[in-house]
């Protein structure tokens, strides 16, 4: 199965794919959701279709779909 991470911010929309039987790309996926969780960005997983799902606290290889967006400010 592949999985995406899609990274929202200001440059736009960063993807990062990994198959799931490839440890490597999980790995650089893994390493990517951690760094910016821990730069205060929230994680989503969906499906292929869009539909929204719960909030992820730890990155699951077996996800089809990641958001990573960061916290919307008040101002």
């Amino acid at each position: 199965m592949t999985g995406e991470l899609s990274v929202l911010d200001q440059t736009g929309d960063t993807k990062v794919a990994w198959d799931s039987e490839n440890d490597d790309e999980i790995a650089t996926a893994r390493r990517t959701f951690n760094d910016l969780r821990g730069k205060g960005y929230l994680a989503f997983r969906v499906n292929k279709q869009g539909d929204k799902g719960q909030e992820m606290r730890e990155f699951d290889p077996e996800a089809e779909k990641i958001i990573l967006a960061p916290q919307m400010r008040g101002g």
